[in-house]
């Protein structure tokens, strides 16, 4: 066996990646568009059965858009989907996506629901159907065919059903948080397009079906290491047939290894789902876990974070932070807003939960940015929030820098917390000991950086040695 000794330039490229590998790392894949409907209907496509009254409207503020009936308002931004009529009917909205063909080895779909049934019960035959004699009171969410009828309840039609209302649940409720595992469903429909369809009928009273925040989304590989496979394979070819490049590939395993050794950043569409554990969250008392139950059912998991109710010392405050992937360049990163599901589990007064943006690891006199609460009540329901990376939004404790460079890598602790004063630790509850579930931490909004420009600085790099041998 014959053993070439690599080139200078092949093992800077392959450093190089590296770098950039550590300044990307994996994130989730968001392939619904405009799921909190602040675009209105773009990218959705909505259908009312014939002779149906009402359809899927834009909703905002607190009452129904057609019947006037008081609602909550939407639990992110300003606008929701909801379903109202004065009259029977039966509709559907959906979208179509692509299943990614990348090697997927998770898959999830997230929304908040609202349901105001106004009559005294469900009724959930299979069909959706308002105009039979059969007495048809619900709403459900499916992925199905694209090629089904769009009101199709058929076992063909419906690959997978993710919520559904039945007879017995409370008539009205929400908005809550839906979370349901879809991996399987991708794993054997890789490149294939499917619909995600939420679908009310209502012959019985007036129905108001209320959809937000929908994110179907799926772990994606890093775009540099993809780049950097494809620069190095092109650089192999250049050697002479019959060359082996085992220096080479040791190059690249012993880069690669040491970028995915680095400490983590934050990036775009991140989302943390504790369904393998802890995800680098802390408690300064350890008193958080990972249990079952959260806002996608008995088995989906959950951070719960818990304090001892004695009002003094580090066991009485009711805080989580994170000193990994939650902190960085949320600016070059595209990351506009940090949202997440929650649930007071017992403490009677609400909770005020805010999110902290800490310049160092110190102690409560630590330059830091508080965010504006959002207000929890103890209803024994997950709730979502949103919380905008704006400075509007954020107190400053401490004498931090501008928000700006805060926002743009000068932060070292993210915080969830509860405290009704803008401050950057967790309050007591004293003499409660009070409990918080968090879960779905996701890092929104704006277009991540294009994969070719992320190419391009090696790729350029390579064409500028090429030049300078061949001068």
């Amino acid at each position: 066996m014959t053993v070439q000794r690599l080139s200078g330039p092949f093992v800077r490229l392959a450093a190089a990646l590296a770098v950039a590998v550590a300044a990307a790392p994996p994130a989730r894949a968001q392939i619904i568009t405009n799921g909190g409907f602040e675009a209105g209907f773009a990218g959705w496509t909505r259908q009312d059965q014939l002779g149906s009254n009402g359809t899927f409207f834009i909703q905002s503020g607190t009452t129904s858009p057609s019947s006037g009936t008081a609602v909550p308002a939407p639990p992110g931004g300003t606008q929701a989907a909801m379903s109202d009529s004065v009259a029977p009917g039966s509709h559907v909205l959906y979208q179509d996506f692509v299943v990614p063909t990348f090697a997927i080895n998770g898959g999830s779909v997230r929304f908040d629901v609202f349901v105001g049934n106004r009559a005294n019960a469900f009724f959930a035959p299979a069909t959706l159907d308002f105009s039979t004699p059969t007495l048809n009171q619900q709403a459900r969410v499916d992925i199905v065919s694209p090629a089904a009828n769009p009101f199709s309840l058929a076992p063909a039609d419906v690959l997978a059903n993710l919520y559904q209302t039945a007879p017995g649940n409370p008539l009205v409720s929400g908005y809550n948080t839906v979370t349901a595992d879809v991996t399987s469903l991708f794993l054997a429909n890789q490149g294939n397009t499917l619909r995600l369809r939420f679908a009310e009928a209502d012959n019985v009273f007036m129905f108001q079906f209320g959809i937000d925040n929908v994110i179907v989304a799926v772990p994606e590989p890093s775009a540099v290491v993809l780049c950097g496979l494809g620069l190095l394979a092109g650089a192999a070819r250049r050697l002479r047939p019959g060359r082996r490049i085992i220096r080479g590939a040791l190059v690249l395993t012993a880069a690669l290894a040491a970028a995915s050794a680095a400490p983590a950043q934050v990036v775009l569409n991140q989302i943390d789902t504790f369904e393998s554990g802890m995800a680098n969250w802390q408690n300064p008392a350890g008193l958080a876990s990972v249990q079952a139950g959260g806002p996608g059912g008995a088995a989906d998991h959950f951070l719960q974070v818990g304090n001892d109710g004695s009002g003094s010392g580090s066991g009485s405050l009711l805080i989580t932070f994170n000193q990994s992937q939650w902190v960085g360049n949320y600016t070059a990163a595209g990351v506009s807003a940090v949202e997440m599901d929650i649930k007071n589990f017992n403490y009677g007064p609400g909770m005020a939960v805010r999110i902290v943006l800490r310049t160092g690891t110190g102690g409560q006199f630590t330059p830091a940015y508080v965010s504006n609460a959002f207000a929890l009540p103890a209803d024994g329901n997950w709730h979502h929030a949103a919380f905008p990376l704006t400075a509007a939004n954020f107190t400053a404790v401490n004498s931090p820098p501008p928000f700006a460079n805060v926002l743009a890598g000068a932060n070292a602790d993210f915080r969830i917390l509860h405290n009704t004063l803008a401050q950057e630790i967790g309050a007591s509850t004293s003499p409660t000991a009070a409990i918080l579930g968090i879960d779905n931490i996701h890092a929104l909004a704006v277009p991540e950086p294009g994969t070719l420009t992320l190419c391009a600085v090696p790729l350029a790099a390579a064409a500028l040695r090429r030049r300078r041998h061949s001068a």
